[in-house]
């Protein structure tokens, strides 16, 4: 409701707002003198605290002996299915809580206010008294120069001027502090905000925000100077890197909870760092090990849905062998499948077998693949639970090919689960991984995967009684559904699976 000339006078006379609003802008300026000074230091440390690391030897990434899937005849699968309990070896994989994403030390404060359509989601307007110190001139008031990109298929664009742009003589460590005291000032916080709406706006995960920076940072400038603005935005926006130097060139480095397959890293302070971009043959790095106040860890958790642009690929037509009408027609977002491919594989700690919950903990895109899914909940509607899974268990068991990682790609890929709707093959880790997500959009039952040694399954949790071989999790029972032993019903453990060695692994 718009304000009165009355209301406002009495908005601007009541002590009240007066002081509320003299506290809000002595909060501000204390925010911006803080992390300026916090700036400042490390602008300082920047100039002297460099050290020779050697970097540690990339982690390979672990090779299990995949079994061939089986095939059961129709004949044996309607045999009445036993009640077994499966004993479980050691403790269930348990996944850590994923925290919120890393924030700047101060809340940045854009120069100018940008467009309710530009890099922002809607948010309910809020009535602020007028101040006439808070007034902009009319020059402020004009839209600041921007950069124009693509972000995997999306346009985006950022605040960034002529004047912003630097160069770097060198990469002494007074050229890059230099450099960075460059970027403290007011239009580097413009651009910086726009980065921090995107990432908010598009549900961007710590990883795919990296990725957003490193285009804006290309966008904007190029060679040491783009890796040390790239450096700059990640770091003001919460996250933990160092910087270091090799062979004349700059290079950043990202910390992460994660253990990350096959790229270098540096071990400092019990902590790694890895080589952000192309990876290199470095036989010893300089580095500036100096910290930033409250810096976290980048998370390689998928949270939300990405939000991008859809490109979408032709209709698979993806069909059930045992039910008939179980087809459907699946398209997915290219754009998505490229951002999937540059993401790094990794685990938990020291336990691979927590890849795979990661991955089945990722959400479908949300609009997109809402086609398919709608499809899938037309075909198991007035179904029993039993009854759906049963038949979304053998629509994934026989719609889809099988075939080894190692004839496709060289090696072990497991798939998020809109890259196996994509590719032409899948093997039982991407089948498991696809099912569970399904299951669990679709119907709301929870689900957990099984691993056995060379081989992937997964079980689930039913609100109605259901026969079959089970495992027993804070007393619920989960039922096993294996989608690579073909055309094998509700319960059924595939033939040759050793249940003495079978491990839990939670994905709620």
């Amino acid at each position: 409701m718009a304000l009165t000339c009355g209301t406002a006078m009495s908005q601007v006379n009541n002590p009240f707002l007066q002081d509320f609003e003299s506290f809000r802008k002595q909060a501000k300026s204390n925010y911006e003198k803080f992390r300026d000074e916090a700036n400042r230091r490390y602008a300082d440390l920047l100039r002297g605290k460099w050290h020779p690391y050697e970097p540690e030897e990339p982690l390979i990434k672990p090779k299990d002996n995949d079994l061939p899937p089986v095939v059961i005849d129709e004949q044996e699968a309607r045999k009445p299915i036993e009640s077994r309990p499966i004993a479980i070896e050691g403790e269930p994989i348990r996944l850590p809580f994923v925290e919120p994403q890393p924030e700047p030390l101060a809340p940045i404060m854009p120069l100018v206010p940008i467009k309710e359509d530009e890099n922002r989601p809607e948010e309910p307007p809020v009535v602020v008294p007028p101040v006439k110190d808070d007034e902009k001139k009319e020059e402020e008031q004009k839209a600041l120069p921007q950069v124009a990109f693509s972000y995997f298929g999306t346009p985006m664009k950022v605040s960034f001027s002529p004047s912003q742009r630097f160069r770097m003589t060198g990469c002494t460590s007074d050229d890059v502090a230099n450099g960075w005291e460059r970027m403290i000032n007011k239009e580097y916080d413009q651009t910086l905000y726009d980065c921090l709406q995107l990432r908010k706006r598009h549900q961007m995960s710590d990883w795919a925000y990296l990725l957003l920076l490193d285009s804006v940072a290309h966008a904007c400038t190029s060679g040491n100077e783009a890796t040390l603005m790239l450096s700059y935005l990640y770091q003001q926006s919460g996250y933990k890197i160092r910087m270091g130097t090799a062979q004349g060139q700059l290079f950043m480095l990202f910390a992460s909870d994660h253990t990350l397959y096959e790229r270098t890293f540096f071990n400092m302070g019990g902590t790694k760092y890895h080589l952000y971009g192309k990876q290199q043959q470095l036989s010893e790095m300089q580095i500036c090990d100096a910290e930033f106040p409250k810096e976290r860890q980048l998370s390689l958790w998928i949270t939300q849905p990405l939000l991008l642009d859809v490109d979408p690929t032709a209709p698979r037509l993806l069909k059930s062998r045992r039910y008939s009408d179980m087809a459907v027609e699946a398209t997915v977002n290219k754009n998505l499948i490229d951002f999937y491919e540059q993401y790094p594989p990794s685990m938990i700690g020291d336990s691979f077998m927590t890849r795979w919950a990661m991955l089945a903990h990722t959400p479908f895109a949300t609009k997109h693949n809402q086609q398919l899914l709608d499809q899938l909940r037309d075909k198991t509607s007035g179904q029993g639970e039993k009854e759906a899974v049963e038949r979304l268990l053998n629509w994934v068991q026989t719609a889809f090919v099988y075939e080894y990682d190692d004839k496709v790609w060289g090696a072990d890929r497991a798939f998020f689960p809109d890259e196996t709707l994509f590719y032409p093959y899948c093997d039982c880790e991407d089948r498991s991984i696809l099912l569970s997500r399904l299951i669990t959009d679709l119907l709301g039952l929870k689900c957990t995967l099984i691993y056995y040694p060379g081989h992937l399954a997964m079980a689930v949790h039913f609100n109605e009684s259901v026969e079959g071989d089970y495992v027993v999790y804070q007393g619920e029972r989960y039922v096993v559904c294996d989608p690579t032993f073909i055309n094998a019903r509700i319960g059924r453990t595939m033939s040759g699976m050793d249940n003495t060695a079978a491990k839990l692994i939670l994905v709620e």
